[in-house]
């Protein structure tokens, strides 16, 4: 997954994802940031092997060990129709709407990304000081789009 960006593309430029072949629980995300804008190539690439506490408030979802009262789930947005990502897989690249897990692709903005807290966890920027430095540094109207994989 070396290089992906996010195209308006026609149908006959697009080959399906591949099948889900695991169980829909993530072992890793790649974030792309877009700036402020879903088209053209990302300004950085992230593959992060999160917590999944940490996961499932990125993907919007409750979880029961999510620190209650601090930080509610995100609600990740749709990719527009008619956008996708050009993602790099096994088998090269290929434009996809979903990600492995079939699901839609979505994205955050960075203030988003910028309220995960999770209980008994005081700092995740201690816990992934790369991503968080670089996500607390950015507008809060920055663009993420989460491809999750395996």
């Amino acid at each position: 997954m070396s290089q992906h960006a996010i195209e308006r593309k026609g149908s006959s430029d697009i080959k399906p994802a591949p099948a889900p072949t695991r169980e829909r629980i993530p072992g890793a995300l790649v974030a792309h940031f877009m700036g402020k804008r879903l088209d053209g190539l990302p300004r950085a690439i992230f593959i992060l092997n999160l917590d999944q506490r940490v996961f499932q408030q990125i993907r919007g979802k409750k979880h029961s060990e999510t620190s209650i009262g601090h930080s509610p789930a995100m609600k990740p947005v749709p990719l527009p129709e008619g956008r996708f990502l050009q993602v790099h897989g096994d088998d090269g690249p290929f434009w996809t709407r979903t990600d492995e897990f079939g699901e839609p692709l979505t994205y955050v903005y960075a203030r988003d990304l910028k309220r995960v807290k999770i209980a008994g966890m005081n700092d995740l920027a201690h816990e992934y000081p790369a991503f968080f430095a670089f996500v607390s540094a950015l507008p809060d109207d920055g663009l993420f789009v989460l491809y999750w994989t395996h």
